[in-house]
């Protein structure tokens, strides 16, 4: 079949004008099927289809019926006891403690038991917990239409508030009851106290000796009398090897000092560097000169 590259192909050397129209039309076929695309996509969510990828914990794809998402029931279990210590009053950081005492498999490791796990002590998060207590799947809902495309063919997108979103209710087989989610409300995402956290150069760089996982930047706030970074699993892993906290000033000051020593190390070599480039280029010179004598 002719593309339309080969529809506006002239013999020799095509024009900045041939150039420019054939540029528009791909263009303008790009955002043709960018819309059929998006149009599909849609259709198949308003149909109740499964077209996100990854399927929550406690589901599964269908292997007979396509798009369609079912329990999986070992997952499930997990699931359901964690909805049952929430109704008894537990918070989600008392709840990961309890599954991490009981040696409760996480999701990654439920789902790829091959895999090798980086740090040695990969256990649950209340994040995580929160996670699952926050998420209305497991009333059979599914949510679609969270956020649009600033403009067609963009990559970029904007996310839309929660009263805009489409939802599909008894989509799939509920794993817990609207009476069940109602007691645990207070782990919904609206009644949440996360705060937009400052953010600092050093996040995601410092990761503690004794379990592996990252240090926590903590700010001055009305509790913290001192900015420090503290390790995020302590509180759950009680792991006496931890780095519970450490003083902001006393790290960055440590760090700058380091950098200074480095760049000074590396200024050093280049001088020699250049010293030595500047040694052996006279010794040819002496060379060549004796050479002519």
């Amino acid at each position: 079949s002719r593309g339309l590259g080969d529809v506006y192909k002239r013999q020799g050397s095509t024009t900045p004008l041939d150039t420019a129209f054939q540029t528009l039309l791909y263009d303008l076929y790009s955002k043709d099927i960018s819309v059929k695309v998006k149009t599909s996509f849609q259709n198949k969510c308003a149909n109740g289809e499964y077209v996100f990828g990854q399927v929550p914990f406690g589901y599964a794809k269908s292997e007979i019926e396509k798009n369609t998402v079912i329990v999986n029931e070992k997952e499930a279990e997990i699931v359901r006891h964690i909805f049952s210590l929430a109704e008894k009053g537990m918070s989600s950081t008392q709840i990961a403690k309890e599954l991490i005492a009981k040696q409760t498999p996480t999701v990654t490791q439920m789902r790829h038991p091959e895999r090798k796990m980086e740090r040695e002590h990969h256990t649950w998060s209340n994040t995580a917990v929160r996670r699952i207590l926050n998420n209305r799947f497991y009333l059979g809902e599914m949510a679609y239409g969270k956020s649009v495309c600033k403009s067609v063919g963009s990559q970029k997108t904007r996310a839309l508030p929660k009263e805009d979103w489409k939802i599909i209710r008894n989509n799939h087989e509920a794993l817990i009851s609207e009476e069940i989610y109602d007691q645990v409300s207070s782990f919904r995402a609206d009644c949440s106290t996360k705060r937009n956290r400052e953010k600092h150069p050093l996040t995601g760089k410092l990761y503690c000796g004794g379990c592996g996982y990252s240090m926590v930047y903590k700010p001055l706030r009305e509790k913290n009398r001192y900015r420090r970074f503290e390790c995020r699993k302590h509180a759950l892993l009680q792991i006496p090897d931890c780095c519970t906290y450490m003083n902001a000033d006393l790290l960055e000051e440590t760090v700058l000092m380091m950098l200074n020593k480095e760049l000074m190390l590396r200024g050093n070599a280049m001088k020699q560097k250049e010293s030595l480039s500047s040694f052996q280029r006279c010794l040819l010179y002496t060379s060549d000169a004796a050479d002519d004598k």
